[in-house]
């Protein structure tokens, strides 16, 4: 405990300044960024009132749950757009104090914990999310308090927290899919515990969200935008796949060459890396047909960094095909530690990982289209699970 308070006050102590030097660089009355009209429209649309219209209609693909909350912030203090990125910076705080409750917990490690916790204040797409109204933190932060019920196995804590999860964003589903089958797993295995109670919670959390669809008449709102690309019906994209796992090793590259060995080791995953990156160029990375209608031409950072430097150049898709080459071992590391952990039954928290990695890929690329932002609810997961790789400093179970 006391290990936990000295990295809770150190990890608190650099937070606050981190978030003060982010929030007085960036200029909290700086224009709009980027999509932040559209959310502060919305967000004064539901401060107005809400009401079945309201939930209906309102000019979003995403559930309304972020915009709810922004608009109780609105409405107590102002809708001006300081005053909304106020909000973004106090959700950012709780969501980072929880994530650092929770991989204190993981790893019993106060060092550990406080190292991994900064590297996901200091990734480059959570410091923007940390400031600007966008509703990805808020779905990220349930997301983790999800992730501290599985810990205190909490069934109650689990429902509400995957709900509004599922609520706050769609995509929050590759985590319920990975709880569902968790805990389906550990019931079916017998164990003496109370995972048909959690396995209940991970289902029963998905009906609010399933009530908003069958209000909706589909996933998403009836809007104008409804009819842009939801309607266009659901299709597997290759290309969104071959992306994230790329992704995987771009945005956690500190990580993967902290466990090195661990990862590219083994003589016969480099073997299936290099086969798999073949596929890179039957499906290369390019932004969905509806984003480039509206002019976009790159899918986020990364990709906008590797055009500025090579131009439109063919070097740009010989680096997405190396760290596709590259993201492919984690996948498959988790994919036969998956298989090796439920043959033995050994029904733990790197197995629940696992399948949180193994689902985002899944559900993904059933998306209308793609963005590298998209990753950032997977990567305090995936961070605890690349960093559990030869650790054992600590239990490690569900």
């Amino acid at each position: 405990m006391q290990s936990y308070r000295k990295s809770l006050l150190l990890f608190a102590a650099f937070l606050l300044i981190f978030l003060a030097i982010v929030a007085y660089a960036a200029d909290l009355r700086r224009p709009y960024w980027h999509d932040e009209r559209s959310f502060v429209e919305t967000i004064r649309h539901f401060g107005e009132g809400i009401n079945l219209d309201t939930i209906l209609h309102y000019e979003q693909p995403s559930t309304p749950l972020s915009f709810i909350l922004y608009s109780f912030w609105g409405r107590l203090v102002g809708f001006e757009i300081h005053h909304l990125r106020l909000f973004s910076l106090l959700v950012a705080l709780t969501t980072f104090l929880l994530a650092h409750r929770w991989l204190f917990a993981v790893f019993e490690n106060g060092r550990l914990a406080f190292w991994a916790a900064v590297f996901l204040v200091a990734h480059p797409y959570m410091i923007g999310l940390s400031l600007f109204v966008y509703t990805d933190m808020l779905a990220i932060g349930f997301l983790i308090a999800s992730c501290l019920a599985i810990h205190r196995s909490s069934p109650m804590f689990l429902w509400v927290s995957v709900s509004c999860a599922l609520l706050c964003r769609q995509y929050s589903a590759f985590f319920w899919l990975a709880a569902l089958v968790f805990y389906l797993l550990r019931w079916r295995a017998n164990l003496h515990d109370n995972s048909r109670s959690m396995f209940a919670a991970v289902v029963f959390s998905a009906l609010p969200m399933l009530a908003l669809f069958l209000l909706w008449g589909g996933p998403s709102p009836d809007n104008s935008n409804r009819y842009l690309y939801v309607d266009e019906g659901i299709a597997f994209h290759p290309n969104f796949l071959i992306l994230y796992v790329a992704l995987l090793f771009v945005y956690l590259l500190p990580l993967c060459l902290l466990r090195l060995r661990e990862l590219y080791g083994d003589a016969r995953t480099i073997v299936i890396a290099l086969v798999a990156s073949g596929l890179y160029w039957v499906f290369p990375v390019r932004p969905s047909p509806y984003v480039a209608e509206q002019g976009i031409d790159v899918v986020g950072f990364f990709h906008r960094f590797l055009r500025l430097m090579f131009g439109d150049s063919v070097l740009v898709h010989v680096v997405f095909s190396v760290a596709f080459c590259f993201g492919v071992p984690i996948v498959w590391y988790c994919a036969r530690d998956s298989y090796q952990k439920i043959r033995k039954a050994q029904f733990d928290l790197p197995l629940f990982l696992n399948l949180s990695i193994l689902a985002f890929l899944v559900i993904m690329p059933f998306s209308y289209q793609e963005w590298e932002k998209y990753l950032m609810p997977l990567v305090p997961l995936a961070t605890a699970r690349i960093l559990l790789l030869g650790y054992s400093g600590n239990r490690a179970t569900g």
